[in-house]
């Protein structure tokens, strides 16, 4: 079944708020101008691409193709930077690599289905969209909500979010859910699995976006203002804003213990890893709020490592992965609104290790400073 939405009866429903769009018609005069534009995405799987036939099928590449066909004689540059099973926390740690550094004109932010409504995904989503509006080239901002095969999201957290600096938003679960839920589509006509679009899905997201683009495109001589004024102050905090990630290109540890330097792994740079030893792995970290990335395995290998900021125990990190679909970066804050300076940070491998495991590995990305 191919649903195309010909009437846009359902993209009409997919708009949560049509938001300020100067930066966006910025975005169109710019290329309008001969010039080249940068499109980007964040995000997790879905963005990444998850559930796609191919890649040109994902809604990223294809809402890139629209600007493509908008500005034919333009480089129209796409930097994709989805992770999958990874949310807003990680998302705003890596940004500025993965994203802001290729200075984009328009970004859209999907992470609806893989963030938990609490206090730091707040905080750290908020201040995920105002770096992003705060980056040198202004760029337009869009925020997507997608949803699980229950209807569940955390829309009404980043909505408040999106209302609150006037971005536009769209969502797929307020188009979709509703036809599904009453058996007008079901479930599989637009997805994959429990979360992922396949192509009919994916395509219907873009639609969602491109329709709300194409009515920005065809009244974009009435916006002369290029004046976006300022951004409003944080709703949560400001605390996260100079987020970053260390890797051991970027920090060395004060003693590697039975620790070793470990290989980069496919989406983040290279870490360390547990070689079998139970000394401690110790570095000298400085930030008010300090977060781990670590790797989650199905595999009867992984082990159990603790981990204490200042000689305190803080957190027991579990690196079985008990999903049958492989693994991920698991990114996680250990600390928060820590004194200014540098603090000990300590890495101990268990003895024991989840009942599922046989062994005792472990591999650490990196650390999520603030």
């Amino acid at each position: 079944m191919i649903i195309l939405d010909e009437n846009g009866k359902l993209s009409s429903k997919s708009i949560v708020h049509k938001g300020n769009v100067k930066r966006i018609t910025c975005a169109m005069m710019k290329a309008a101008e001969g010039k080249m534009i940068t499109v980007g995405y964040i995000g997790g799987s879905i963005t990444e691409g998850a559930g796609a036939s191919s890649w040109g099928k994902n809604y990223a590449s294809v809402t890139t193709h629209w600007w493509k066909n908008k500005f034919p004689e333009v480089d129209i540059r796409c930097i994709n930077a989805g992770i999958g099973a990874t949310g807003s926390i990680l998302g705003l740690h890596r940004v500025y690599d993965d994203l802001l550094r290729h200075k984009p004109d328009f970004v859209i932010v999907e992470y609806a289905v893989n963030d938990e409504d609490s206090d730091i995904t707040a905080k750290c989503y908020e201040s995920l969209v105002r770096r992003i509006l705060k980056s040198e080239n202004r760029p337009g901002v869009m925020l997507m909500f997608t949803t699980r095969n229950d209807g569940s999201n955390v829309q009404e957290l980043q909505k408040k979010i999106g209302l609150h600096y006037d971005l536009p938003m769209a969502s797929f679960r307020d188009a979709v859910w509703p036809e599904i839920s009453e058996g007008r589509i079901k479930w599989e006509d637009v997805e994959a699995d429990v979360v992922h679009p396949n192509d009919n899905g994916h395509y219907l997201m873009s639609k969602f976006i491109t329709d709300r683009l194409e009515e920005i495109y065809k009244n974009l001589s009435t916006y002369a203002d290029r004046d976006f004024g300022e951004i409003k102050e944080a709703i949560y905090s400001q605390e996260y804003m100079n987020a970053s990630i260390l890797n051991n290109t970027l920090i060395e540890p004060v003693t590697y213990g039975s620790w070793c330097t470990a290989v980069q792994t496919p989406q983040f740079r290279a870490g360390w890893a547990a070689n079998g030893g139970f000394d401690p792995l110790i570095f000298e970290v400085e930030g008010k709020n300090i977060g781990i990335i670590y790797k989650k395995y199905n595999t009867c290998d992984m082990g159990r490592v603790e981990v204490r900021i200042d000689d305190q125990t803080l957190k027991l990190l579990d690196g079985h992965f008990e999903a049958d679909w492989g693994g991920y970066a698991h990114g996680e804050i250990l600390a928060e609104n820590l004194s200014k300076g540098k603090h000990k940070v300590e890495i101990k491998l268990c003895k024991d290790s989840h009942p599922d495991s046989k062994g005792r590995e472990f591999v650490i990305c990196g650390f999520m400073v603030s």
